[in-house]
């Protein structure tokens, strides 16, 4: 069994980390970009969202693998539209370079993050309190984005 957890979690961590590897990044546009005085050094982003897929796959393992007796297609539900939208930030920042509909997914992966934590802590509260990183962070870049868009 508890290898099954170990690969689950694997399965998970590499659904998240591979696209980012992958994504596009424009250097020389981002550094054109007028910043607003709160954004981090770019090293920050890439250390802060590996560690938050790594939380994220510790609570999927957890809340997938609880054996609790309850409808779990809700939170499988919740949790890819929540990593379709992680993921489609990337695109629509680096590759569109739409700072407007960006700044739009930022807040939908922030309101489908606090669903996610919300619909995990009826599962599993323990994975739940994992989710927490992932709140604070989205809620932040949330208001980074503003930023940007109102600079730019």
């Amino acid at each position: 069994m508890k290898i099954k957890k170990v690969l689950l979690f694997l399965l998970i961590l590499a659904l998240y980390i591979i696209p980012s590897i992958f994504a596009p990044f424009d250097e020389e546009w981002y550094q054109s970009l007028n910043k607003p005085v709160i954004t981090p050094p770019n090293q920050v982003f890439s250390i802060v969202w590996t560690i938050i897929f790594v939380l994220i796959a510790l609570s999927a393992t957890f809340t997938l693998t609880t054996e609790k007796e309850i409808n779990k297609r809700p939170y499988l539900t919740i949790l890819t539209i929540n990593y379709l939208l992680i993921q489609l930030y990337s695109y629509l920042q680096f590759t569109v370079k739409n700072l407007e509909l960006a700044f739009f997914d930022t807040i939908l992966v922030f309101f489908t993050s606090l669903l996610l934590y919300t619909i995990t802590r009826r599962i599993n509260q323990k994975a739940s309190y994992l989710l927490i990183p992932l709140l604070v962070w989205t809620f932040f870049a949330t208001f980074l984005q503003l930023g940007f868009v109102k600079l730019n």
